[in-house]
């Protein structure tokens, strides 16, 4: 059995434990978060830490945190769901001064937890990215949009790959588009 599996399992099985009834505080959250690769465990999490979606927030906006700790928490929010969530996620993804891996999650997870239910919301953050010099962001934004509702994201997508400088990036977007074009 993998050491972090061991790691993991151990962890549950700790969290889990009478003795650890007690709400769990910001620090342990933040060693649960950068100690273990395993998923997130949300409904755990919701039992123990009061105020779970705020200090999740607060963590992954937290620039002095590891950036490893503060994703994993993004990723978390991402199964919080909820107006805070998506706020959180929103000001990551469209904050320049961000850490781009960070940054970049933050608009995967946009696209992939939020643009089916909240269109309007989320597709303005995506295209901006769009016209971002950074090709990595573009890539990004490309492939959040694909889980947005096909009849809103296809046409963004091909006029994006019209337009796009980097051939790579204008098939990916074709692609996408192509697909979202078969899902209507």
């Amino acid at each position: 059995m993998k050491t972090t599996t061991v790691y993991a399992l151990l962890l549950a099985t700790a969290l889990a434990a009478p003795a650890f009834a007690q709400p769990l505080d910001r620090e342990a959250l933040l060693s649960h978060l950068k100690d273990t690769g395993e998923p997130v465990n949300v409904p755990l999490l919701r039992e123990r830490v009061p105020q779970l979606e705020k200090l999740l927030c607060d963590l992954a906006r937290d620039s002095t945190e590891h950036w490893y700790a503060r994703k994993r928490a993004a990723a978390a929010l991402t199964e919080v769901g909820g107006e805070r969530a998506f706020s959180c996620l929103a000001s990551l993804a469209t904050d320049a001064r961000e850490e781009a891996t960070l940054r970049r999650f933050a608009m995967y997870a946009l696209g992939r937890r939020f643009a089916s239910e909240r269109p309007a919301q989320v597709l303005p953050v995506l295209q901006a990215a769009l016209a971002s010099a950074d090709e990595d962001d573009r890539d990004r934004a490309i492939r959040a949009l694909a889980y947005a509702p096909a009849a809103q994201a296809e046409p963004i997508l091909r006029a994006h790959a019209a337009n796009e400088r980097n051939a790579n990036l204008a098939g990916l977007a074709q692609r996408k588009a192509e697909q979202l074009a078969k899902r209507r």
